[in-house]
């Protein structure tokens, strides 16, 4: 199998993984544009629908920063979470910089698959 099988059914694992251990919290997950509400309650409106519950958590993602050769050269050989996602072969070594829940994955994913790789991390724990 490719990197991109590989990669895809193991990520596929892990997001079964997760979406089964959700189910088993009985936690109920809405997915589109969310916001607080000025309600009493604990209020999410989503897409033009409300929701109350004691606890809400509005996961919203992020962006990477992503800089230029200028501030750090080289800076233009690297690439993004998204471009991990788009590897057709797996490299021989790798090197993943962060230290967020995002790169511990993709570097044991590298890793798992048979490359080479290692974490750069600014402190001395991962998050």
């Amino acid at each position: 199998r490719t990197i991109k099988e590989k990669r895809d059914a193991y990520v596929q694992r892990l997001t079964d993984i997760y979406e089964n251990n959700v189910k088993k919290a009985h936690i109920d997950v809405i997915r589109g544009y969310g916001k607080f509400t000025t309600d009493p309650e604990p209020t999410i409106e989503v897409d033009g629908k409300k929701y109350t519950a004691p606890h809400i958590i509005i996961a919203t993602g992020g962006r990477p920063a992503v800089p230029s050769d200028s501030e750090i050269p080289g800076a233009s050989l690297g690439m993004t979470s998204d471009g991990f996602f788009e590897l057709e072969e797996l490299p021989r070594r790798s090197v993943i910089v962060g230290a967020g829940y995002i790169a511990v994955e993709i570097v044991g994913i590298l890793s798992t698959l048979g490359s080479k790789s290692s974490l750069l991390i600014r402190h001395d724990k991962v998050v």
